[in-house]
Formats: structure tokens, C-alpha cells, sequence
């Protein structure tokens, strides 16, 4: 049994029912980069961890670049007058902002005695992120964060003084439709991530009535969209080296983010400085592991192997899993109308998090697996590599995870597709031609 983590798709060591060699065992070799050991000695894994099928995490309808980030800006991000950031944009636009920053300051009066908002950064589903003026700033022991100034880049533009003299910071309102085990989980996570590097760091957060606010530093970055067909290679290898910082440190506290995406990524050009944010989706990772029916043949997370391994041949039946395999090749060869799945599936449902934006989930969210690790974010980690690779934006834009899974073997193929699913006790089937 090797000691390396579950690789990616198609690199995987795991029985393959093969029409030229029936009965073996096929073995691949293991892929270093999927196989997340290196450097993950420490990684802390909680005790329990409930995994849920909670639908309305799933960020479907919301576009790659739609914004849902604390520090989130348009083109006018690196404009450092507080004005000019709100004028530079449309004119109905600003008044939109207005009449939100009136509503805000309305609803939570006692917001205005530490902060006086001065724009709006991003919107999202679950929240509303604006540029505030910290007024008091001077006044507090920020003893904590210049400590951490000197070692994380992350949170260095929270400190530098402009000429005016004035500290920003990104108040998020979460929404009231979140529920309070969502708030909940998102404070506690991010408190957790106190220390990491390029992640966004939570200074303070409190509640009026049903008005949650969290406050955390403000940090320059520009749109994705302007930049990421002309950023020179030495400044893609520093966006990547933030962001598998941010995932590294995360992943040692156990900590899944599940919505890696350019708009939470906050990445500044000039100064190469990413910092990793917006954990409303984030969750722990699940360090148990199953050998009942239908489990998947790899383990969940766990100290040595923060983004699990393969399960050895004796925890599951070899033959069982070849035979679904057999089953599923023969299906494909059915007529047409009788590939696929049905509408209405009787079958009890499979419960995993499906947590995430559409065109970056991972397979394994695709194929519901009950033990997802780390691993998930650093496929939407390379999902954003394609974009600067290929200069196209977004690349996969499904409108469910059937079609989401289908784009994805068009790229890698239906072998690799079928060893994937295996390796989540799943099965897939396709009578596509191309693929």
C-alpha cells in the first residue's frame, strides 16, 4: 500500500474492470502534485464533523466573476481616495450604494461610531462587503495585527498609512437569510484561521438585532478580468504562491474553503499580494473513514494525509466494484432514451456537501463523496491556472453537475472519468461519441 495521498483524476491506484486484461488489478502511478502530503505533517483534524447536503450553499447561478468577497472591488480598486473610488463609477450605481450605506447605518446605528462606510466593495448571495474609514483605529491596541504585519503579507495593507492618515477596512454584512449555524460557522472558521498566510483575518465582528457584521483589514486588488490575460508568468507564480499558501495554512487547521474562485482571491498586480477570503461556504474536514457498503475507496483526512489515501484491496470487494463497472459499460450500449438517470429516482439520496460555484467544483463534490478533503480547493486552484493558461474566462459554465461532470471528461476523458468515480464509489456512464 503506498503511502501517498489519493491522486487526481486518472492517477489512481484502483481496480479497473479492463476488456483486455479481465480480472487484474490495474496500477497507475501516483501523482506527487494531487497526492497533498508534502508539507501537511501538522494539519489538525477535529473530532467530529457533520457532512450535509445543505442546498443552499450551492452557488449555482452565480457567474465565476460575480463578487462575494471582503475587499472585493472593480477596476477603481486601486484608486486610494475614498471618493474617487465611489465617483468613478456609474452614476446609478452610486446611488444604489448610497441609499445600502444609509439603509446600513440605519439599521445598526451604533456602526457609525467606529466606522463611516464610504463604498461598496462587492455583493453576493449570503452578503454585502463596503469600504469603511476606521475611525477609532488609533485608539486600540493593534499590537496583535503588527505582529502579524511583520510576518504576513496579507494583512500589510491594513497598516499603511496613506498620506490622509486614514486605516480602511471591509465591513461584511452578512445577510439575514443566512442561517445562525452558517454565521456561526463562518466566525468560528475564520477566527481559527487567525495567523495563516494571505487569508483574510477577522479583527471583529458583532451583531445588532438580526444585523451580523464582521470587520476584517482592506486590501487592494484589481478584477480578475482586467489583468488575467496579460499577467507575465513571474506575477502568475506569485498569485499561485499566495493562494497555495493561504490553502496550505487553512488545510493544516483542518479547514476546507469549498469556494476557491477569482473573485476570492484578492490579488493586487503591482505589489504581487493575494489574500484569500469570504469563508461563508467553509468547512471542516471530515477525518473519519467508512468500510460499510458503497463507501469510497479512500480515507477521509488525516494528520499524515490531509487529503487522504487509498483504501488497502481488503477493506472492499474488488469484485463487487468490477462488476458495477461491467454494469455500467453495458448500460451505455442501450438505446438513447434509455441512457441516463431517472427523473425521479427513488433511490434514497446520497448526502454530501455540494457546497460551491459552479464551474469550480470538483469531482468529488460532483460525484457527491461523503469524504471530501483539501483537495477540492486545489482543483479550483487549477481551475484558475487554466484561465491564465488559456486566456479564457470562464471555462466551464454547467447549469447542473451532469453537465458539469460531462465537461470535465471532454478534457480527461471517459477512462479516467470511470476511475474517478470508482474511486468515489461511484460509476459513470456516457454513450457521447467524442468522449
Amino acid at each position: 500500500m503506498s503511502d501517498e495521498g489519493v491522486p487526481g483524476i486518472g492517477a489512481c491506484r484502483i481496480p479497473v474492470d479492463d476488456e483486455e486484461e479481465e480480472g487484474e488489478t490495474q496500477v497507475l502511478d501516483q501523482d506527487p502534485a494531487g497526492s497533498g502530503s508534502e508539507g501537511h505533517g501538522d494539519v489538525g483534524i477535529p473530532e467530529e464533523c457533520d457532512v450535509e447536503n445543505d442546498e443552499d450553499d450551492i452557488d449555482l447561478d452565480s457567474k465565476p466573476e460575480d463578487l462575494d468577497a471582503a475587499g472585493s472591488s472593480s477596476s477603481s480598486a486601486h484608486v486610494p481616495s475614498s471618493s474617487l473610488s465611489l465617483l468613478v463609477k456609474p452614476r446609478e450605481e452610486q446611488h444604489e450604494i448610497q441609499i445600502e450605506i444609509a439603509d446600513l447605518e440605519q439599521v445598526v446605528p451604533t456602526l457609525a461610531e467606529d466606522y463611516r462606510l464610504v463604498d461598496r466593495l462587492g455583493s453576493g448571495t449570503f452578503s454585502s462587503v463596503y469600504k469603511a474609514i476606521d475611525i477609532h483605529h488609533d485608539i486600540h491596541d493593534n499590537s496583535v495585527w503588527k505582529r502579524w504585519t511583520a510576518e504576513l503579507d496579507a494583512v500589510a495593507s491594513y497598516y499603511k498609512r496613506r498620506s490622509s492618515g486614514k486605516v480602511y477596512v471591509a465591513v461584511k454584512r452578512i445577510y439575514v437569510t443566512s442561517g445562525p449555524e452558517r454565521v456561526r460557522n463562518e466566525l468560528s472558521i475564520m477566527e481559527d484561521c487567525r495567523g495563516s498566510r494571505h487569508t483574510s483575518q477577522l479583527i471583529t465582528a458583532f451583531r445588532h438585532h438580526d444585523q451580523v457584521l464582521a470587520i476584517m483589514p482592506f486590501c487592494r486588488n484589481e478584477d480578475f478580468r482586467h489583468y488575467y490575460r496579460s499577467l507575465p508568468l513571474p506575477a502568475v507564480k506569485e498569485y499561485f504562491r499566495c493562494m497555495l499558501r493561504a490553502l496550505n495554512d487553512i488545510h493544516r487547521r483542518g479547514i476546507i474553503h469549498r469556494d476557491v474562485k477569482p473573485a476570492n482571491f484578492l490579488f493586487d498586480p503591482r505589489t504581487g499580494v493575494g489574500t484569500l477570503c469570504d469563508f461563508g461556504l467553509a468547512s471542516r474536514m471530515e477525518p473519519r473513514s467508512s468500510s460499510h457498503l458503497g463507501a469510497c475507496l479512500h480515507t477521509g483526512a488525516t494528520r499524515q494525509h490531509p487529503h487522504g489515501k487509498l483504501r488497502s484491496v481488503e477493506d472492499y470487494d474488488v469484485e463487487m466494484v468490477k462488476r458495477a463497472q461491467r454494469e455500467a459499460r453495458l448500460k451505455c450500449m442501450l438505446p438513447s432514451e434509455k441512457v441516463g438517470y431517472p427523473e425521479r429516482d427513488q433511490r434514497p439520496p446520497s448526502k454530501a456537501n455540494r457546497a460551491g460555484t459552479r464551474g469550480f467544483r470538483a469531482p468529488e463534490v460532483l460525484f457527491k463523496c461523503t469524504l471530501q478533503t483539501g483537495a477540492i480547493d486545489v482543483w479550483s486552484a487549477g481551475i484558475i491556472l487554466l484561465f491564465n493558461l488559456t486566456s479564457k474566462f470562464p471555462i466551464f459554465q454547467a447549469n447542473d453537475d451532469t453537465e458539469a461532470l460531462m465537461e470535465i471528461a471532454t478534457i480527461f476523458g471517459k477512462k479516467k472519468m470511470e476511475r474517478a468515480a470508482t474511486l468515489h464509489s461511484r460509476v459513470f456512464q456516457t454513450n457521447v461519441p467524442s468522449i
